[in-house]
């Protein structure tokens, strides 16, 4: 672990040290998920970054630095921090705030066709979800066998 990071602070734990009065706000555990996911083997997301050797610089090991750049760089509550490329690290020339759901339309996650019983064919579960005006949960567990239907339809991958 990088020094001047603790592993309570990527728990949540109190420390003495924090004085900047944001720990309780979404930038702050927007920074700590994001160097939870690159810097401790048991975060789940860890496999998809720090496991491919996604890297937080070293500037952003402090959450003033990391507040920072964040509030002179667009951050608001509505926004989610987002590599450019994304097989590049966690750095100022490297990230940019976006909404949720331009992050998930830039997902590294292969999509999927998937396909439904009149024969209509869509490029993503996503791409489905909009046209039926469904949640994509929906979709993607009909398309899994785990609900018979979605939208009064039987789904399954193209």
């Amino acid at each position: 672990m990088p020094s001047g990071i603790h592993s309570g602070h990527l728990r949540g734990e109190k420390h003495h040290r924090y004085k900047h009065g944001m720990r309780r706000s979404r930038l702050y555990s927007t920074w700590i998920s994001m160097l939870a996911r690159c810097i401790y083997p048991t975060t789940k997301c860890y496999p998809r970054y720090g496991g491919r050797g996604i890297r937080v610089c070293s500037d952003w090991f402090e959450f003033t630095s990391f507040a920072n750049w964040a509030l002179t760089h667009g951050y608001t509550d509505d926004l989610t921090i987002d590599r450019i490329d994304q097989d590049g690290d966690y750095e100022p020339s490297n990230c940019q705030f976006i909404t949720r759901a331009e992050n998930n339309a830039r997902r590294r996650a292969p999509k999927k066709a998937v396909i439904n019983e009149k024969g209509e064919r869509f490029e993503s579960i996503v791409a489905a979800a909009r046209a039926y005006n469904r949640d994509q949960s929906r979709i993607s567990a009909a398309v899994r066998g785990v609900k018979k239907t979605c939208a009064g339809l039987r789904w399954r991958y193209a």
